[in-house]
């Protein structure tokens, strides 16, 4: 069944991706000290964040984040800051990074509609970003995943 899973379908991504979903909530449902770990405020908070902007990653915003939450903008800034080690934007950004590497991956969608579509609406910054977080252009990584499917 893995041969038929793995042999080059453009969903293989997605499909480890939910394997590993799978794999990650049964070991935390077995492993005893994790179920029983109690979430302190803050932490609690960084974990809504962090799944706010991973939602609502082509829209979001500190300024609605902050007022969602009832903090300042400023204070909240420092306070993902401190609680993650990552600036909001950085958060939003590697989101939208991942989600954009998904599409070229698993569509035929031109880049700047790939760009459109995750929220990155300045082409240029798009590029720059892509190349700084993967180390290559977002066409060269679609042609090499696309002979990666296609001769595997």
């Amino acid at each position: 069944m893995d041969d038929i899973i793995f042999s080059g379908f453009s969903y293989r991504g997605m499909i480890i991706d939910n394997y590993f979903n799978i794999l990650l909530a049964k070991i935390i449902r077995n492993y005893p000290m994790i179920e029983k770990q109690i979430y302190d405020n803050q932490q609690q908070l960084l974990v809504d964040l962090l799944t706010e902007i991973s939602n609502n990653y082509k829209t979001i915003s500190l300024g609605k984040l902050a007022t969602k939450y009832g903090y300042t903008k400023p204070y909240l800034s420092s306070l993902i800051k401190s609680l993650s080690g990552q600036t909001f934007i950085q958060l939003r950004t590697r989101k939208r990074l991942e989600q954009a590497k998904y599409l070229i991956n698993s569509s035929s969608y031109s880049i700047a509609k790939i760009c459109n579509l995750v929220g990155i609406h300045n082409l240029n910054s798009f590029y720059t970003k892509f190349k700084e977080q993967y180390h290559m252009l977002p066409n060269d990584y679609r042609k090499k995943n696309y002979l990666n499917d296609t001769f595997i």
